[in-house]
């Protein structure tokens, strides 16, 4: 469970045992950074955890029930957001030991997504894939819901208005392919799909992180 990937690594989970109860609480003050708008990267930090702990669980012969709290929303912390119980299984679950496999693995892929339309053959593979656990699904949206959008118009405003995403981002980026290639730790500009000035901008914005926050005051329109 230790392994769950958290929001800005926060490492917000708690684990206490109540008898042969797994009580999951979470501290908010570790919780309360710019990427966990309404408390949403916890919840899909939650829905990680489950996952991860079935998985092992299971590899293990035993089986999970989780009960979670109807208050995560509110952040309410006098009880824990979720309680995991345990009981025996007859033999290990095959259909989960290929993904159990994966919790240590860690992959990144840095590359510029195409911006053109999946073709049908991957649609098809992706969606046969999709419930060869017969625990998961997966969905395509044609229409964007108005929420969807305006969550993501909140993240923007949060790039745009903070200090704090530009100087966490501005540790990766490299603005030369030698020093990305030196460091063999960061971000080549090119791949934020960022133009030429726009990359001199962006570099005048880590330097200086209130200057994004001064041009919208002025009126020169970072956001629409």
């Amino acid at each position: 469970a230790q392994t769950t990937p958290t929001g800005d690594n926060s490492q917000q989970w708690i684990f206490e045992w109540q008898g042969d109860a797994l009580n999951v609480w979470i501290d908010m003050a570790r919780a309360k950074h710019y990427y966990n708008i309404h408390n949403y990267a916890a919840m899909m930090s939650l829905g990680m955890l489950i996952e991860i702990v079935r998985l092992s669980a299971e590899q293990q012969q035993f089986q999970c029930d989780f009960k979670v709290s109807d208050d995560y929303l509110n952040s309410d912390t006098s009880k824990p957001w979720c309680q995991i119980t345990f009981k025996p299984m007859a033999q290990a679950n095959p259909s989960s030991s290929a993904l159990y496999a994966c919790i240590q693995k860690r992959y990144t892929d840095r590359r510029i997504y195409a911006k053109t339309p999946i073709d049908t053959e991957t649609l098809n593979r992706l969606s046969s894939q999709g419930d060869h656990s017969r625990r998961t699904s997966l969905k395509f949206c044609k229409t964007l819901t108005q929420d969807f959008l305006n969550y993501f118009k909140h993240c923007d405003y949060i790039m745009a208005h903070r200090q704090e995403p530009l100087r966490d981002i501005s540790k990766w980026v490299r603005m030369s392919l030698a020093e990305a290639e030196k460091s063999r730790d960061g971000i080549y500009w090119k791949q934020l799909d960022l133009d030429y000035v726009g990359a001199k901008m962006f570099s005048l914005f880590c330097r200086w992180p209130r200057l994004p926050q001064l041009l919208w005051y002025f009126g020169f329109g970072l956001m629409n």
